[in-house]
């Protein structure tokens, strides 16, 4: 795995925003998350506050 340090900064203006935001629709910005069903909101809950998610839990319905 690579390891990717993304920083922002409150200095640039909209511009920037909008290409940051260009990469993401062109599908070059990957996210990286672990999904949990709804009814698994107390698991997933118990792995974020153990530390055990690697980046993030997400609840889908």
């Amino acid at each position: 795995m690579k390891r990717i340090r993304i920083i922002g900064s409150q200095q640039n203006g909209p511009e920037y925003l909008y290409e940051a935001l260009d990469f993401v629709a062109q599908g070059k910005v990957k996210t990286i998350v672990e999904t949990y069903p709804l009814a698994e909101a107390p698991k997933a809950y118990l792995r974020v506050v153990e530390g055990k998610v690697r980046f993030r839990a997400v609840l889908t319905m």
